[in-house]
């Protein structure tokens, strides 16, 4: 059986970068979003640099149907997803009465219960193997609360708490779960999620390769939380410390500046 890692969300970003660093140390890949041609290409750029097999599935993780035939499908290539990451997920912007709720509920299904799902599939056999690593991509959102980003950060605020819980529990038959907490960085993600603007923020971001080796420099510690870069450090930090009525007021201020109250 041919152990693989498994990117969701591998197509831009975070999930790209950490696709080309787990090639660069030797990993069979499994790569998964729903367009296809970036999936494609990466696969292409990959296979033609490293000597490395890449497995393409471009599909909305959303839809239960499809993880089951995902599943299948690895079972029928014989693969044993021994490093999971579960990275995709969006945001959103803007006062939450003025949002599409249809959106703000897709963000849920995404962000928590497709997560969840994956955890949920691929735990089952690092189990029987007493073998295997999850990755829960959170956010240093998820140490506090979002006004103008409000459901995201909820979201992330949940991944944080399940994947710390989640690896109490597999730490007992030699699987570990962690969740990755980074902070601004310089993706796409701003631009759909249509927040502030990166080139105004006062805030430091960091290049998306920067958090993928980070990253999986990580899954060889025993860090459960993983913060890449010493302001996002400083970041998490900072709320046991702050009051949280501060926390808020800055946030609003700084998420939601750029919007108007009708």
């Amino acid at each position: 059986m041919n152990e693989v890692a498994l990117i969701t969300g591998a197509s831009s970003g975070i999930g790209y970068n950490i696709a080309i660093e787990l090639a660069k140390r030797s990993w069979d890949l499994v790569v998964i979003a729903r367009r296809e041609s970036k999936l494609l290409d990466l696969k292409k750029e990959i296979e033609k640099k490293y000597k490395v097999k890449v497995y393409v599935y471009a599909m909305d993780i959303t839809v239960n149907d499809k993880l089951l035939m995902l599943q299948n499908k690895i079972i029928k290539e014989n693969l044993f997803v021994s490093l999971l990451i579960n990275n995709a997920g969006f945001g959103s912007s803007g006062y939450f009465h003025k949002l599409n709720l249809d959106k703000e509920l897709n963000m849920i299904d995404l962000n928590i219960k497709a997560l969840m799902k994956m955890c949920h599939i691929f735990s089952q056999e690092m189990v029987k193997k007493s073998k295997g690593h999850i990755i829960n991509v959170a956010s240093v959102a998820a140490f506090q609360p979002g006004p103008g980003m409000n459901t995201y950060f909820a979201s992330k605020a949940f991944v944080l708490h399940f994947s710390e819980g989640l690896n109490e529990e597999l730490s007992s038959f030699g699987v570990k779960c962690s969740a990755l907490c980074p902070g601004t960085t310089k993706t796409e993600f701003f631009d759909i999620a249509e927040a502030m603007d990166l080139e105004a923020s006062p805030l430091p971001s960091m290049s998306a390769s920067s958090v993928a080796k980070i990253t999986l420099d990580g899954v060889d510690s025993s860090s459960v939380i993983i913060v890449p870069g010493l302001f996002n450090k400083l970041m998490c930090l900072s709320v046991r410390f702050v009051p949280r009525i501060i926390i808020r007021k800055f946030l609003k201020f700084l998420l939601l500046r750029r919007s108007k109250v009708d």
